[in-house]
């Protein structure tokens, strides 16, 4: 960049002698910089420093265990343990860029020294003592904790929930708050007051012994009634067995302020998960294999509804699909709750507990043990299993319908005798009314009517081939019937030009021209019948 033409104003790195040697560059251009001359070009290279990336790119060594680590930003290279015995015999004394050790990068305070990232908060105590106990200064505490990361989200997810509490109360912003909401808010500032400042090193793993590596992430998600969360961790095995466990990001969300049940905030919190395992492996492409994916619920009806192809509710399903298409199904494991670290954003910790909390900082106690300890997946999930089932989409059946067969003389509704007695059975029409008939008279004798036993008489045939006549009409005259039963006001076509009637008997009927005439005494009607009804197939 120098060499360009172009001076870096604001500009850091964790090599200490990358600082320096920038340092003493700067000092001789500005001894040997003409009065009338802006800018001097350095010719030289940098030599041995070229393969040390810049700011958040470079590598660390740890002086007191002298090793080098990779950063959480940089860009993995074993190039990088070329420069540290000059890093290590540097003893220049020119001033750096930056006499300070600790700097902010993107919001974020970072010690160049020891390569960690720092959360003081004794300036935010001050700010929020001067502050009054209100729902706006709720808010103004939520938005002046910075960490993108997702560090302290047990932590601030307590300023959330609380922040929540005061929007369902109907608190207006510069009320003063009271009673538990007033204690509430105290505690939190004593928390922060209480904390001690908080390091985290901005190295997921040290370089040395990374040759033959294995690495996993490992994700966790948990929900509760106030909120719910997921957390990522980097687990790295390397070849002589040891094992590091680094806490990548977390993400938290309260609980929506329509109550939902807990399995469906579990679900909500595997989604979120989802999304940020997403994420980080698409930012991971420094390490040198792409890492293994584990992730973990202690909710088996959220693995029941990710594993099972069933039909759910819109809720559930929606969401078990954006699951499956950033995640594969075979990834997800069950955690038992009490090793769970996603536990504490979901409920919330104190400020003080959460810097001493290893499980946190390190991940659940299983993955510092080989695969065959971890934990495995209960036996009885039965009740898990039926609160899954609650979700599954209920196939729309018709109502449950007993079919009977009825004379004429009975009833005026037809069943669809189709469904109980099979024509295609019969040789002719005559040998199918008569087994109707014959069904009909034992169903009278069931119902307690007069017993028959002798021969089928003409009126029992007829009666059978009526309920024929009105089971056909009914299926392929659906439209007409509903018009002559006066339950539409649109009239078909064929009642129009058929002159179509219903009959005493609830049959459909066609008036003629035989109508028209003085002859007959009695009225003659005809009867339509379908393309497929019986009298064509028999």
């Amino acid at each position: 960049m120098k060499d360009g033409g172009f001076g870096l104003r604001k500009w850091t790195s964790n090599s200490r002698l990358f600082r320096e040697r920038v340092a003493m560059k700067e000092h001789e251009t500005k001894l040997t910089k003409p009065c009338n001359q802006e800018h001097i070009k350095i010719t030289k290279p940098l030599g041995s420093d070229q393969d040390i990336e810049v700011v958040v790119e470079s590598a660390k060594f740890d002086e007191e265990n002298n090793r080098e680590l990779v950063p959480r930003s940089s860009a993995y290279s074993q190039d990088i343990a070329q420069p540290v015995a000059l890093e290590k015999q540097s003893t220049t004394d020119f001033p750096t860029q930056d006499n300070h050790s600790t700097v902010k990068i993107l919001g974020t305070t970072w010690n160049t020294d020891n390569d960690e990232f720092e959360y003081e908060f004794s300036e935010l105590v001050s700010f929020l003592e001067m502050l009054p106990s209100t729902q706006r200064s709720v808010l103004r505490l939520t938005a002046k904790i910075f960490d993108p990361l997702g560090l302290l989200a047990p932590f601030t997810i307590v300023m959330k929930m609380l922040f929540q509490t005061l929007c369902l109360d109907g608190t207006k912003w510069d009320d003063p708050l009271a009673g538990e909401l007033l204690d509430a808010w105290n505690q939190i500032i004593n928390d922060l007051r209480a904390m001690k400042p908080i390091r985290v090193s901005r190295c997921y793993f040290s370089c040395i012994g990374q040759i033959g590596a294995t690495y996993e992430l490992h994700g966790f998600s948990d929900a509760s009634s106030k909120a719910y969360a997921a957390v990522v961790y980097l687990r790295t095995v390397k070849r002589s067995g040891e094992i590091e466990v680094s806490l990548i990001a977390s993400k938290t969300r309260v609980a929506p302020i329509k109550r939902q049940s807990i399995p469906r905030l579990e679900l909500l919190g595997a989604t979120i998960l989802a999304r940020l395992v997403n994420s980080i492996q698409k930012a991971l492409t420094s390490l040198p294999l792409v890492p293994e994916v584990f992730l973990w619920t202690d909710s088996y009806t959220v693995l029941c509804w990710v594993r099972n192809d069933k039909a759910w509710k819109p809720y559930v399903q929606n969401r078990i699909n954006e699951i499956r298409k950033l995640t594969d199904v075979n990834s997800w494991k069950f955690c038992p709750g009490e090793e769970n670290p996603a536990d504490l954003p979901s409920r919330g910790i104190r400020g003080p507990v959460l810097a001493k909390t290893e499980s946190w900082w390190n991940g659940a106690e299983f993955l510092k043990f080989p695969k065959k300890m971890w934990p495995s997946e209960p036996g009885n999930t039965e009740n898990e299993q039926d609160e899954a089932n609650l979700e599954v989409i209920k196939p729309k059946t018709a109502p449950a319908i007993t079919r009977s067969l009825t004379s004429a003389t009975t009833t005026n509704l037809s069943p669809n005798v189709e469904l109980v007695i099979d024509c295609n059975r019969y040789s002719t029409k005559t040998k199918l009314l008569r087994v109707t008939a014959r069904v009909m008279r034992f169903i009278k004798n069931l119902r307690g009517c007069h017993m028959l036993t002798d021969e089928l008489t003409v009126d029992e045939l007829n009666a059978a081939e009526k309920l024929w006549i009105r089971s056909i009409q009914e299926s392929s005259y659906k439209d007409e019937m509903r018009y002559l039963s006066q339950d539409r006001e649109r009239e078909p076509l064929l009642v129009k030009q058929l002159g179509l009637f219903k009959d005493q008997e609830n049959l459909i009927r066609c008036r003629g021209r035989i109508d028209e005439s003085s002859v007959f005494a009695r009225e003659t009607a005809y009867t339509p019948f379908s393309k497929t009804s019986l009298y064509r197939s028999c």
